[in-house]
């Protein structure tokens, strides 16, 4: 694999049925198919920075020469070098941690604005029910 800055004038990037095929199969939206043209040839690569630099994972001279043997290799490479079960795992659990500490933390900022407004207006009027809690939202 090689890592390689995108340079408009050589390389061509094509939204061809391959890399479609292969967006889909292997679930990732960074896969591209691009045509080199000083050299000819069609290669599937992937980006490091959007529109910087990219990864390049399979080249061909005829993009039609793609066939089941380079799916089952980039299959191999995506499940070597892509991400793993437990990757995907420990994604998912800190997504979920970070949106739990951004409900914590509205909580807080609500509380706190209930303090504040109790001790600007006081513990009667409109704004507090009987209990004498805030009467609007949480």
């Amino acid at each position: 694999m090689l890592t390689v800055p995108y340079h408009p004038g050589k390389h061509m990037i094509w939204d061809h049925e391959v890399g479609r095929f292969l967006r889909r199969h292997l679930q990732r939206d960074d896969l591209f198919v691009y045509f080199h043209r000083i050299a000819r040839t069609w290669i599937v690569a992937y980006w490091v920075e959007k529109g910087r630099r990219f990864v390049e994972v399979w080249n061909g001279t005829d993009i039609r020469e793609f066939n089941r043997q380079d799916v089952d290799q980039l299959e191999r490479w995506h499940h070597r070098y892509g991400e793993t079960a437990r990757e995907f795992r420990n994604r998912i659990k800190s997504e979920e941690a970070a949106y739990y500490a951004r409900q914590d933390d509205q909580k807080m900022e609500a509380t706190d604005a209930k303090k504040w407004l109790k001790k600007k207006v006081g513990g009667e009027g409109p704004l507090w029910d009987t209990e004498g809690t805030f009467a609007f939202g949480a």
